[in-house]
């Protein structure tokens, strides 16, 4: 570790950027440049040498053949010419005679004379000393050659073990050579011994071979006198001479055979010494030019080499340097620039072996690694290195309890738990489907599908009325055929006039008989009581009843009187008492109330919740998304007036505002696909003012396709749209009655609860003008008062003081939370400025943490250490289970995860949080009335989604206060803006932002700001995707990139 520390610490920034430059490779050494540069040089001064004594013309032929040949010429060349010369400085003075007889190919007597030396030198050398030390007296009449023979026969006798004898004794081979006895002394004696006899055949044997020697040379080189010894040296020397002279033959061949290899070169004068030399020079100049030519060469291939490294634009300035080393033949600057390169080298393959080593431990210990790559030059490292051991025991122990944490992966676990619960959901439902199919066709045979054919004839015969010719008859045969097939469909779903119209009616005919909207049903439904054995009645008495209010209930109450005198609450058999009313009052006590509400926004029920339910609120369900649009607005008409009376009256002003509203939403991406409705709270004539309206401003196909629908509160009942808006129609410029009955009670809750993603309320009055019991003001007021109330109102400062500062062993956690474990948990989120909301209650069960912001919600439960049993346990997952059956999704946290490493057990959280799109809380301003401002997208939506999702990094901080301030129209249209243009703005908008950087989902409405454009709906798409466009071109021209931190976000480099 500590040389990781000490190489990260060496190689710097700086150090890395010029490792990644590039220099030369594979360089000779320093010492094979020095040795070319010398040799070119040496080539340089030999070619100036040699070429005053060469032929050139020679020279150019020899470099036509390779250096070794002509090395090879020149060599034997200079070998006989030297040799020849310093044997022309001999003192023989038969030397110049040999050598011309020699170089002419004359050598035979010489070669002669060479044997005879070789033969006799060799015989009488081992006789010399004898010679010269024996003194011979013979008489000068003796004939040499004849004694050495007779010495010989004498001596040889001897050995024999012969005698000279005596007189006539005298053997006869004695007396013949008797005068060898008598007459020839050794040293002043006759020869008597056999070795005397030896000594004269030895003696005699030298002097003849020395005088026959002599002869050879005779006329070549005078005869010594003197000793033997002194003329055998003699001899000895004329006899190398000889041999050196002769020797020039095998340099003449050979130099002739490496003529050969250049036969245009021809053979040279052998005794012409000037040619000799003329040819010699020749070779070495020939020889030198080439050396020259291959120095060269190869320094330029080096130079070659370094100066392609030298021209790229990555090159290291010892490319440059080594360059002009090798053009200026410098030797000690190429060896300085190579050492560079040695050690660059050594420093790349270094910083290899350590970001090898990095690596590898940035695997095993990632943020260990990062940390010391990113602080290295901190000096605390030394010391940290000190406890390297014992931090690594306890990460050892850390990674064993992460391990036994991971190895219970209660996500994935309760992921794969839902996923099988879905599966089993999924088959019982095929398997229900397949069995009541299979029930039903069992059930169904030949006449029962007669009937029912028949049954579909007579009631698609029926007129619309009622009253054809022949719909008495049809609804009869109708009637009789459903009794034939009814019981071969286990279940009839059909309005009640249609029931009237085809069952001929029979106590208990159905087994059950199930009543929707019951609380719309009057007197003419009080049959389906006789017609089942069982009835269950669905309905909502704080909802609209069968009106009788313009009705004279006088002839009503004088039949009630006079049929129905002896019936219990007769009263309730009224026209304007619903079927629900009887069920409350004849089977109260079987009574179910259903407060489960999955049609509207939170935001939105609560109105009724508030009006109507107090005692037995519904319970919203509704799940959203983090794109959902804002459920409640509200939009103040300035100048609306009111005009006609009673159901005739209309409001001009707010029904041309709603028009105009209708077709903004329409032109916007964000209501595609939605459907809409109107609901007048004041008469009729309004919602048929702004139909028509709608019919010219839109047209019948696009009302068609939204459903758009304009009626009051009983039109819309039972129905329900994506987005309702609600027309007060009251003004100031007439007197305003209160609305406070019953029936308005029911009218109210109805217009309020028909919207599932959004409600707009256009009003013409404030709450001052309206009356303190008039529920106008109270629906006025709930739209203007949308915060949702307190859960916990609990300081987060206070919150961090006790959660650090109590003894958690002893002081329970502030309520409402239920652990110290919970409160760490909220305190992180809080840190990270997100809405928390404690012990959560919902459908009557409790949410340790729920997490809002943005538009959306997420469920945080926290799970501690200690087991409460497998009762609570399954308790706990079944609560979660029908949480999640109402569209709760459920983030799980462990506590022992939790306290083994906060980041790791919350990292899944954030995660799901971004998922969501639930962001920071950040205070939402109030919407401005779009028909007073001019202002388009940067009224309420796009700036504050780019400064909601900006938010989402800390080191972001786009500006969020209102765009009035900040932002200035240039009066142009998004379409009339040039790509050029964008690509300018998009420059200038990231350069404003910190850290030159934003989110990419931000960056249309930072360019929108930046050009003074105000747009919408589907311009700004289209605008949007050319920012897009715009956004790939500068990322290939390299002036930003994009990259994911917590989102996708741009960067200006």
């Amino acid at each position: 570790m500590r040389s990781i520390l000490a190489a990260v610490r060496q190689f710097t920034p700086a150090n890395r950027r010029e490792l990644e430059l590039t220099w030369p490779e594979g360089l000779p050494s320093s010492e094979r440049f020095v040795d070319l540069v010398k040799s070119e040089a040496r080539a340089i001064e030999d070619e100036r040498n040699s070429e005053n004594g060469a032929d050139v013309r020679i020279a150019n032929m020899l470099l036509k053949s390779s250096s070794v040949t002509i090395e090879s010429i020149c060599d034997a060349l200079s070998a006989f010419r030297d040799t020849r010369k310093r044997l022309l400085t001999s003192s023989h003075s038969w030397m110049k005679e040999a050598l011309r007889d020699i170089s002419s190919s004359s050598s035979s007597l010489w070669r002669e004379l060479l044997r005879a030396m070789r033969d006799v030198i060799p015989a009488i050398e081992k006789h010399v000393a004898v010679a010269d030390n024996t003194n011979l007296e013979f008489p000068d009449a003796t004939d040499m050659r004849t004694l050495l023979d007779d010495a010989r026969t004498l001596n040889e006798h001897l050995e024999n073990g012969g005698s000279l004898g005596w007189g006539i004794f005298r053997p006869r081979l004695v007396k013949e050579r008797l005068y060898v006895v008598q007459s020839v002394k050794i040293g002043g004696r006759l020869c008597s011994t056999g070795e005397h006899f030896s000594t004269l055949a030895d003696a005699l044997y030298v002097r003849i071979e020395f005088e026959k020697a002599w002869g050879f040379w005779k006329g070549r080189s005078e005869q010594i006198q003197g000793p033997y010894t002194l003329q055998l040296a003699t001899l000895k020397a004329l006899r190398e001479a000889l041999e050196s002279a002769l020797a020039l033959e095998e340099l003449i061949a050979q130099s002739r055979e490496t003529l050969r290899q250049c036969p245009e070169l021809g053979e040279p004068v052998w005794t012409d010494e000037i040619h000799l030399d003329r040819a010699v020079s020749s070779c070495r100049l020939a020889l030198a030019r080439i050396r020259k030519r291959l120095a060269t060469e190869e320094i330029q291939t080096i130079e070659t080499a370094i100066s392609r490294r030298a021209a790229t634009n990555d090159a290291h300035p010892a490319s440059s340097d080594l360059l002009k080393a090798v053009r200026g033949r410098d030797g000690d600057g190429f060896a300085r620039c190579a050492n560079m390169i040695q050690d660059l080298n050594r420093q790349r393959e270094l910083l290899q072996r350590v970001d090898k080593d990095l690596s590898e431990l940035r695997q095993l210990l990632p943020k260990l690694t990062k940390s010391l790559e990113h602080t290295c030059t901190e000096p605390h490292w030394e010391e940290r290195l000190q406890h390297i051991d014992a931090a690594w025991q306890w990460a050892q122990a850390r990674y064993w309890i992460e391990d036994y944490i991971r190895q219970e992966d209660a996500p994935a676990l309760a992921k794969r738990a839902k996923q099988i619960e879905e599966e089993i959901n999924s088959v019982v439902a095929k398997l229900a489907a397949l069995h009541a199919w299979s029930f039903c066709f069992k059930r169904m045979e030949e006449p029962h599908r007669r009937h029912m054919e028949a049954w579909c004839k007579y009631v698609n015969s029926l007129t619309k009325t009622g009253k054809g010719k022949r719909d008495f008859r049809n609804r009869q045969a109708a009637q009789q055929s459903l009794n034939k097939c009814k019981d071969a469909v286990p279940a009839w779903v059909m309005p009640l006039h249609r029931v009237w119209d085809t069952v001929d009616p029979t106590p208990g005919m159905f087994d059950v008989v199930i009543v929707d909207e019951a609380s719309q049903c009057g007197f003419e439904a009080l049959p389906l009581l006789y017609l089942g054995k069982k009835i269950l009645i669905v309905g909502d008495d704080k909802q609209i009843s069968p009106g009788g209010e313009f009705q004279d209930a006088t002839p009503i109450s004088k039949l009630l009187d006079e049929y129905l005198y002896d019936f219990s609450f007769k009263e309730y058999f009224d026209i304007n008492v619903s079927l629900f009313e009887h069920g409350k009052l004849r089977y109260g006590t079987r009574r179910i109330t259903l407060r489960e509400h999955f049609r509207c926004m939170p935001e939105i029920i609560r109105f009724s919740n508030d009006l109507c339910y107090s005692d037995t609120p519904l319970i919203p369900l509704r799940q959203y998304g983090p794109n959902r649009l804002p459920p409640l607005e509200h939009v103040f008409v300035d100048g609306g007036y009111r005009e006609g009376s009673h159901n005739r009256t209309i409001n001009r002003p707010e029904a041309e505002t709603i028009v105009e509203k209708i077709a903004q939403l329409c032109e916007d991406s964000r209501y595609d696909g939605k459907t809409i409705g109107v609901v007048v709270l004041q008469g009729e004539a309004q919602a048929a003012l702004i139909e028509h309206r709608l019919l010219e401003r839109l047209g019948a196909e696009e009302i068609e396709r939204r459903r758009l629908v304009c009626g009051n509160p009983y039109n819309f009942q039972g129905d329900e749209r994506d987005i309702i808006l609600l027309s007060l129609v009251a003004a100031t410029n007439e007197r305003i009655g209160s609305l406070s009955k019953a029936p308005d009670e029911r009218r109210f809750n109805v217009a309020t609860s028909r919207a599932r993603d959004q409600m707009i309320l256009f009003h013409s009055v404030t709450c001052n003008d309206l009356s303190a019991t008039c529920l106008r003001r109270r629906l006025l007021e709930f739209f203007e008062n949308k915060q949702p109330r307190q859960i916990a109102g609990l300081e987060r400062n206070e919150l961090e003081r006790r959660a650090a500062q109590d003894n958690r062993r002893l002081v329970n956690p502030p309520p409402p939370f239920e652990s110290w474990f919970e409160v760490d948990v909220a305190l992180a989120l809080l840190r990270k400025n997100f809405t928390v909301l404690p012990q959560y209650e919902f459908a009557g069960r409790h949410i340790d943490l729920v997490v809002e912001g943005g538009r959306a919600r997420l469920a945080v439960e926290c799970d501690g250490d200690q087991w409460h049993g497998a009762d609570r346990y399954e308790a706990d997952m079944q609560r979660q289970r029908q949480l999640e059956r109402c569209g709760w999704e459920f983030f799980r946290v462990r506590e022992a995860a939790f306290y083994a490493n906060k980041e790791n057990a919350l990292a899944g959280l954030w995660g799901a949080l971004e998922e969501r799109g639930i962001s920071p809380n950040i205070p939402d301003r109030e919407p401005a009335h779009e028909e007073n401002s001019e202002k388009g997208d940067w009224g309420t939506s796009q700036m504050d989604n780019a400064a909601n999702d900006d938010c989402l990094d800390d080191e972001d901080n786009f500006p969020s206060e209102s765009p009035s301030t900040d932002f200035t129209p240039s009066g142009r249209k998004s379409e009339d803006i040039t790509p050029g243009e964008i690509q300018e703005a998009i420059i200038q908008a990231l350069g404003k932002c910190p850290n030159q950087s934003c989110t990419l989902h931000s960056l249309t409405a930072r360019v929108l700001k930046e050009l003074g454009v105000s747009t919408r709906g589907k311009p700004r798409e289209a605008f949007e995707k050319r920012t897009m466009r715009s956004v790939s071109i500068l990322e290939t021209r390299g002036r930003i990139e994009t990259y994911k931190a917590k989102n996708r976000r741009l960067r200006l480099l």
